[in-house]
């Protein structure tokens, strides 16, 4: 199944690549192609993702019994490129930042490296964007205890954003492996954004459901708020906090540690666009 999913993940890069160069192509001689950068690096209290709290239970100093902050910092770096045919490439990455060794909760072994390629069309109608994302545990083994592969499993994801008040979206992703289609996560909400000067507020509510296709995980559901606030300082330049609280309603049942069902996240970062 991995190297069903290496298959898959390498011919949708490659296809998402000939895309790219195609398209560049026959638009050269009407206009040169636009390209931009940006680079963003950000620190979080930990590492939270659709409801799981990665680091939970890693760190037995920041994790008493029913705590709803979770004091066991990452780094998050990101690197994005976009092009005004729609098309971005993505790469991103998560370490933590203490906790590292086996001794003091073994953190090191989940690092992650994020590579996403995504198509985005925007109209009148709203805006539609499908990605393939491929997930590498550089330093972990899987679940069969094999060396990590590239990539270690990967997504499908298509989502769509309504251009009306509060922005309504739906985000649907399916796994790729690397023993199949092992989950299908759902996930719907609404944003917007308040600007007051340099200051922008983005508050968005989210509600995410995890469909587990096997006998041993159940599914999942959980309701994040997040509230980030974004001082811009130039064009191209820009610092950002955030605040993320999530309710896991059902099935994050956590029997050993007896974690509260509510998390709160708290994070600090910088971006810049070129």
């Amino acid at each position: 199944m991995k190297k069903r999913f290496l298959v898959i993940f390498t011919t949708s890069l490659l296809t998402w690549v000939n895309i790219y160069a195609a398209d560049d192509k026959e638009n050269k001689t009407v206009e040169e192609k636009k390209i931009s950068y940006s680079a963003a690096l950000d620190a979080g209290s930990t590492y939270l993702w659709r409801g799981f709290d990665a680091y939970a239970g890693k760190l037995v100093a920041g994790n008493t019994p029913g705590n709803v902050f979770n004091f066991a910092p990452g780094l998050f770096p990101s690197f994005t490129v976009n092009s005004t045919n729609g098309l971005s490439f993505n790469i991103w990455g998560a370490r933590s930042v203490i906790a590292r060794s086996l001794k003091d909760g073994d953190l090191g072994s989940i690092d992650e490296i994020d590579f996403t390629g995504t198509y985005t069309v925007e109209d009148k109608s709203g805006t539609f964007a499908s990605s393939i994302i491929g997930y590498v545990f550089p330093t972990a083994s899987y679940a069969s205890c094999t060396t990590a592969t590239l990539p270690s499993y990967g997504e499908l994801v298509f989502s769509y954003t309504a251009p009306i008040i509060l922005s309504p979206f739906v985000s649907i992703a399916a796994s790729l492996g690397p023993s199949g289609g092992e989950y299908e996560y759902a996930s719907l909400g609404i944003s917007h954004v308040f600007e007051m000067g340099v200051i922008k507020l983005g508050p968005k509510l989210l509600m995410g459901y995890w469909y587990m296709n096997n006998s041993t995980s159940n599914n999942k559901l959980h309701i994040d708020l997040n509230v980030p606030v974004i001082v811009q300082i130039t064009e191209a330049f820009e610092f950002h906090a955030g605040l993320i609280g999530s309710y896991r309603a059902i099935g994050f049942v956590d029997n050993v540690n007896k974690y509260s069902p509510f998390v709160l996240v708290a994070s600090l970062g910088t971006s810049y666009s070129f």
